[in-house]
């Protein structure tokens, strides 16, 4: 929010419009135009006002309301959603757009909720004027009239909202945000004026659990790798929408080696049919769930390693009938990973994946992003697929084709590992940074072919920064009573910046 945005009397003529919102937002969600919103609902008078002039302006209102939230899901929500959640979002939009109202709901509902203080009065409406109209002009300019009417249309819209019973309630109702909105609060960063009960610190509180250690996923409307991060984390709450929502998260959990988890399952909260449910994720897959559901999920043996690194025995390399599938080792993989530099949200290509070990690792380091594992082979690429299915991972897509063909029509890459070329080393080159001149590529090369065509790229193109690593590892092998090593073919490490910093 805007706190320069001047203070606007104007909820005396635009209050709460509800039913003005959902009907607008449903033609919005339809694709016309502002103008085109505005002359169907005054030709087929949806708001049914008497005179055109009120028709036009009021869906001119609800329009510019609609755009404040700068989010079509939400539109979409309003238009869709049950009216107790469109009615949350509406109040949101509102606020958006009315620095009044924003500073009311922060300052005095957001406060009492902090401070767990569920009195209200009409004291508390008084109090927030007085010491507006002693700070701003503008406020001050305003009339008698003008501040009791705006006082009785926030009531109003606290009633509307279920924060108040009814106009003479002396208390505020424990209002529990829906997903929907709450994970749009978040990514809009306006954490701080959350208008109503956190999930999470409900939840907990319920629990008689503190929330501080608590991370934070959203699985509503969006696709979400949970399981590296249920691997990794003790205690992990995950906003969830949908009637299966809750069902196919513990079915991801079981399936993934996790179904042994504790989850506890809020549904409606703060509402009288309040439920709360406890399980292991694999206990809870079968279970029926209302859709307005939460889950804290508590791992107690998380493994929080971040070190890239997995045990070479950990990917499978070979299928009944096939031959052994090459695989970067894991000694060179942590150090090809480590020269990647990768963040939670890189774009990821692993060309010449093989049995996708790299594929593997850049996939849980990268998990809000995506990676696409390449492979020509059509055993190897399967073999790749086991491996994801190992791992549980749904950010990983594996593309069986020869690159750089079968690579035009994946998402450019951030970053980008070539395990294997097959002779196209320059072509593939060429393609990664016609997609993005800032990605970043390492590339491996064990023949002296390879690295020749290597050091050629790193000439023929044009990166910031260079680095070549040669590489030997040795490892022990019995020989009887004794520990003997054993090389490893050399291998030489191509790191390539493309254009400037890292996309």
């Amino acid at each position: 929010m805007d706190h320069s945005y001047p203070y606007i009397a104007s909820l005396t003529r635009e209050p709460f419009l509800f039913y003005e919102m959902r009907s607008t937002a449903k033609l919005m969600t339809e694709g016309i135009s502002d103008d085109a919103i505005v002359k169907e609902i005054v030709e087929q008078n949806l708001f049914q006002y008497p005179t055109e002039k009120s028709i036009t302006r009021m869906a001119k209102a609800c329009i510019k309301r609609l755009h404040a939230l700068e989010d079509d899901s939400l539109v979409s929500a309003i238009a869709s959603q049950p009216t107790d959640v469109a009615k949350q979002i509406c109040l949101y939009a509102l606020m958006k757009q009315s620095r009044l109202v924003w500073e009311f709901m922060l300052t005095v509902i957001g406060e009492k909720y902090r401070l767990r203080d569920t009195s209200f009065g009409k004291i508390d409406l008084n109090t927030f004027f007085m010491r507006l109209q002693e700070q701003n002009d503008t406020v001050a300019s305003w009339s008698d009239t003008t501040i009791t009417k705006l006082k009785q249309i926030i009531a109003r819209v606290l009633v509307e909202t279920e924060y108040l019973d009814n106009l003479k309630a002396n208390h505020l109702n424990p209002v529990w945000l829906h997903p929907v909105l709450e994970n749009a609060i978040r990514s809009n960063g306006d954490t701080a004026v959350l208008p109503g009960l956190s999930s999470l610190s409900y939840l907990c509180a319920r629990l008689k659990t503190s929330y501080e250690d608590v991370r934070v996923v959203s699985l509503h409307g969006r696709q979400h790798n949970i399981l590296p991060e249920v691997r990794a984390t003790s205690r992990l709450f995950a906003l969830v929408g949908g009637e299966c929502g809750i069902n196919d998260l513990c079915r991801t959990l079981t399936e993934g080696d996790l179904g042994h988890v504790s989850v506890y399952v809020g549904q409606r909260l703060g509402y009288p049919d309040e439920r709360i449910v406890r399980g292991t994720a694999a206990e809870l897959t079968d279970g029926v769930y209302a859709p307005l559901s939460v889950a804290l999920i508590e791992n107690p043996h998380p493994d929080a390693v971040v070190t890239p690194g997995l045990p070479d025995d950990a990917f499978l390399r070979s299928a009944e009938g096939m031959p052994v599938v090459p695989m970067t080792k894991s000694e060179v993989r942590a150090v090809c990973l480590s020269k990647l530099r990768l963040t939670e949200r890189s774009v990821c290509w692993d060309i010449g994946a093989g049995t996708g070990s790299v594929s593997v690792e850049m996939a849980l380091q990268a998990k809000q992003g995506l990676v696409c594992a390449v492979e020509r082979r059509e055993d190897a690429a399967a073999l790749l697929g086991q491996n994801r299915n190992r791992f549980a991972l749904e950010n990983l897509q594996v593309v069986c084709g020869s690159a750089p063909e079968a690579c035009v029509g994946l998402p450019a890459p951030t970053h980008a590992f070539i395990g294997g070329s097959a002779g196209n080393m320059h072509e593939i080159v060429a393609l990664l940074l016609a997609k993005n001149p800032h990605v970043r590529i390492v590339a491996t090369a064990v023949s002296l072919e390879s690295v020749a065509e290597l050091t050629d790229c790193l000439t023929a193109f044009p990166f910031t920064e260079t680095e070549v690593v040669s590489l030997q590892a040795a490892r022990d092998r019995r020989a009887g009573g004794y520990h003997l090593m054993s090389g490893q073919n050399p291998i030489y490490i191509f790191t390539m910046q493309g254009g400037g910093e890292t996309a």
